[in-house]
């Protein structure tokens, strides 16, 4: 199982912060509260060859 994500995002949130998202499946929405546990920003991602985000954790992935 799966207890997390990266997200695209130019400007990542700072690590820490705690956020709700929303994800819909097959027509049903999932909310879900999560923390940033890692972010990736655009000079990074541009060293490395990949694009900038950052890492949630959910907090609750049942």
């Amino acid at each position: 199982m799966r207890t997390g994500m990266f997200l695209q995002i130019a400007t990542p949130f700072a690590v820490g912060t705690q956020i709700r998202i929303a994800i819909t499946l097959d027509g049903r929405r999932y909310v879900t509260g999560a923390r940033v546990a890692h972010i990736l920003t655009e000079a990074e991602a541009r060293v490395l060859g990949r694009r900038a985000g950052m890492g949630i954790a959910y907090r609750d992935p049942t």
